[in-house]
């Protein structure tokens, strides 16, 4: 399942450097590194399950 999702985010990332360019591509994947980010920063700080060093 985890290479057909892979493989679905490959055709559409290639579609859309196809129609809009290399340059709006890099932005819509910083965009999205900041998304997800920001998601493993906000379920970390909920899930309270970090490790205390010390």
């Amino acid at each position: 399942m985890t290479q057909v999702a892979i493989a679905v985010g490959l055709l559409m990332g290639g579609m859309v450097a196809d129609r809009v360019g290399i340059p709006a591509d890099f932005r819509l994947g910083s965009a999205l590194a900041l998304l997800g980010l920001t998601a493993n920063a906000s379920f970390g700080k909920t899930a309270n399950n970090t490790v205390k060093l010390g």
